[in-house]
């Protein structure tokens, strides 16, 4: 009896041997459900894109500091506008959204690979409209702040686009209108575009203040604006 349990048991350590040698002392993690995880859609015009919440500017960090169901919901709050006129896809991308307002960061993605690189805009603004150049070398985003009651300012960020470089964006600068009028008329504008590869131009809007402006004013404050983009 004494011999069979002795046999007994020294098949189960050998068992137990060979299944370490097989397996590994320890369990395997499930990569794959953590690498799930990490991976966010958003849909524009009906096309879904998937990023990954590291490529994404200050986001991993935000998302850290938040309660796992907090987590959850913040990746399914993002928002994403495409830039119209780029003959490869870029994405304007807002995080941690308010009710207009988003922390926003422009992405494109690498030719040949699913990673999509990311260059961080403003921490709190409405994004507006976006535009590239004529050789698709640079893109100019618009973003806008509220400037008091009714009241809006613009802001521009330009980057240089180059897909094979070690870093996809390259800040140009950053361009922000002067407050007119002792700061009783901000100089909002829209409709941005490119003039051509190093000037842009927009139409300026004009924005009632509580005491509106003399009407020459008016007539003087509806004008296109151009600006130049800024050395490279």
């Amino acid at each position: 009896m004494l011999k069979r349990l002795l046999a007994i048991a020294s098949f189960c350590i050998a068992m137990s041997f060979l299944n370490v040698f097989q397996w590994g002392a320890l369990p395997r993690p499930n990569t794959a459900n953590a690498e799930e995880s990490n991976i966010v859609q958003v849909v524009v015009d009906k096309v879904a894109y998937k990023l990954n919440v590291a490529d994404i500017p200050r986001f991993k960090e935000y998302l850290q500091t938040l309660p796992p169901d907090l987590q959850q919901l913040e990746k399914k709050r993002i928002r994403a506008w495409k830039v119209p006129n780029a003959s490869q896809d870029i994405l304007i991308v807002g995080t941690a959204c308010g009710v207009k307002s988003c922390r926003l960061s422009v992405h494109m993605k690498r030719p040949g690979t699913d990673k999509w690189e990311g260059a961080p805009l403003e921490e709190s603004a409405i994004y507006q409209e976006s535009a590239v150049s004529p050789d698709q070398r640079k893109v100019a985003v618009v973003t806008s702040q509220s400037a008091g009651y009714k009241k809006t300012v613009n802001s521009v960020y330009t980057f240089k686009l180059d897909p094979a470089a070690a870093k996809v964006f390259t800040k140009l600068n950053k361009v922000e209108p002067k407050k007119m009028f002792n700061g009783s008329y901000s100089e909002p504008f829209h409709r941005f575009r490119f003039k051509d590869n190093g000037t842009y131009t927009a139409d300026l809007l004009v924005q009632q203040s509580v005491t509106p402006p003399p009407s020459h004013l008016h007539h003087e404050r509806r004008r296109q604006i151009t600006g130049t983009i800024g050395e490279e």
